[in-house]
């Protein structure tokens, strides 16, 4: 076999080829009345084996597979009655993908790296270790849970941080993400105006009925909309998502016309779909936070970029330019469904404004995870704890699966939930590793200041700060969300990496003189 023939015969495009033609059968298929739940299972095992055997072929093919498969692991399972064995797939993808990457980094071709973070995260990890054994916990099996939530997708700073070679892996990356953030975000737009009929299977499995059917009211003018959950199980989960999708596309944009790369008005496109996904999701902390970044971007892209250069003014450029297309993604969205952006329009008014009868945000954003806080301190062992993992977020299974007694505790607050959990010890180390995360990330924001690369980098930063405070302050399902948690960790090893990336000869020497 000659050269040519083995490159279009070779088992990695061999592979692919079966993905597709499996995809095309699955697809007519289901328009011929067959049950997706009986294709998925005949489907699914091969399209994992695929993953695994390139994810074992290239660690760096595997991290792409790796993010698709976190983004519609959900879908999949609700379509197979929430079956478990699919859930621990990511699972088995991310092991794969951390040895893959050790066997490469043992050649010395990896960078190495040891985060400024790492002492006090080491700490928290021996200390939530330690909890596994608190005597107060009815089994070891919440244990195991709770430290998976908490540490498992850590190697992921790592794959991050050595994952691009140069600036091109990074853009190849990023419209990677954007575009299935696009597709995420149309999903959940045609949800929100179709119901939940659309992309929920009639039957949904108990665990998970509530959190994909939720509805919201108005309560002045009493209409109902339903908040759509897209691809993933719950409408937390998306609307989570959805915020980080902002946040990367707007630095994406900036970054695009800085850079004056190809492909710009596609990243503004993404981010009118988001905008509009946002708007439609019912979710008021995402639209809130998103809302919000917005100012602070402005500022920081006025100090990262001065707009004395060239890179300023095109910043600036971005800027404008991603306000109009967000805003005519969200008036045309208005024109054209006006009963459903409506009922959300509605809903936030009544819910946000501080003239109406019905304002919640000083009780959501303040009050209410403030309370929950101090309601922690009411169980009786709030000084060690209960046990590491005891009020984590999938409790519900380890008790129906592997018939465990349940302790019936929890806050609504993930602060309260790390006291109940790991005693206040455990959240003040909490508090401190995170807090050396985040300043450790502001300082390589500085660094990236004036080059290229301080619109990605700044988002990234901002990311983490929403993730381990904001979110975290809320409820215990921010950081402790797959999702979130694996693209928190994924991000921060490529912010740390993104000096590296940017070669001091790129910052115009005017500009070096300044700083």
């Amino acid at each position: 076999m000659n050269v040519e023939a083995y490159r279009v015969w070779k088992p990695s495009n061999l592979v692919l080829l079966a993905i597709v033609l499996l995809s095309s059968w699955f697809t007519g298929q289901l328009i011929l009345g067959a049950e997706a739940s009986e294709l998925l299972f005949l489907i699914l095992p091969v399209v994992f084996v695929a993953f695994l055997f390139f994810t074992v072929k290239d660690w760096r093919s595997g991290l792409w597979l790796l993010c698709a498969w976190l983004l519609f692991e959900d879908i999949v399972r609700k379509f197979m009655g929430n079956n478990m064995i699919v859930y621990f797939g990511k699972d088995a993808i991310a092991g794969v993908v951390y040895l893959a990457f050790y066997a490469a980094r043992r050649s010395g071709k990896i960078p190495i790296f040891r985060p400024p973070f790492w002492i006090p995260l080491v700490f928290f990890f021996w200390w939530t270790l330690l909890e596994v054994f608190n005597p107060n916990s009815p089994s070891l099996w919440y244990g195991v849970l709770g430290m998976k939530l908490f540490f498992y997708y850590v190697p992921l700073f790592f794959v991050g941080y050595a994952v691009f070679r140069n600036e091109a892996d990074l853009q190849r990356f990023l419209q990677f993400n954007l575009f299935l953030a696009g597709v995420i975000a149309l999903l959940g737009i045609i949800q929100a105006i179709i119901g939940p009929t659309f992309l929920n299977p009639a039957n949904l499995a108990a665990d998970i009925r509530d959190l994909s059917s939720l509805v919201r009211f108005d309560p002045v003018s009493h209409q109902i909309f339903f908040r759509p959950t897209s691809v993933f199980v719950s409408d937390g989960r998306y609307a989570y998502y959805m915020l980080m999708a902002w946040l990367l596309g707007a630095g994406s944009a900036a970054y695009w016309f800085v850079r004056q790369l190809p492909g710009k008005w596609y990243v503004l496109l993404i981010m009118g779909v988001i905008s509009v996904a946002l708007v439609l999701g019912g979710a008021r902390a995402s639209l809130l936070f998103a809302s919000t970044s917005v100012i602070v971007l402005a500022g920081a892209f006025v100090w990262g970029l001065p707009g004395a250069h060239v890179w300023g003014a095109r910043a600036k450029k971005a800027f404008a330019a991603t306000l109009i297309v967000v805003g005519v993604a969200i008036v045309g969205s208005t024109v054209l469904y006006p009963e459903d952006v409506a009922s959300r329009w509605g809903f936030y008014l009544t819910t946000l404004s501080p003239y109406s009868n019905s304002y919640e945000l000083g009780q959501r954003a303040w009050t209410g995870p403030i309370g929950e806080i101090v309601k922690a301190f009411y169980y009786p062992n709030w000084l060690l704890g209960y046990g590491t993992g005891t009020c984590s977020l999938g409790v519900q299974y380890v008790t129906r699966i592997l018939n465990v007694p349940r302790l019936y505790i929890g806050v609504e607050s993930g602060y309260g939930a790390l006291i109940l959990e790991t005693g206040v010890i455990g959240l003040l180390l909490w508090l401190l590793w995170t807090s050396v995360l985040v300043l450790s990330a502001w300082r390589v924001v500085k660094r990236l200041r004036r080059t290229a690369l301080f619109p990605i980098g700044l988002v990234i930063a901002m990311f983490a700060f929403v993730v381990f405070f904001a979110l975290t302050a809320m409820s215990n399902s921010g950081y402790e969300n797959f999702v979130i948690n694996a693209y928190v960790w994924l991000l921060l090893g490529i912010l740390f990496r993104l000096p590296d990336l940017l070669p001091t000869s790129t910052i115009p020497p005017a500009l070096k003189r300044q700083g």
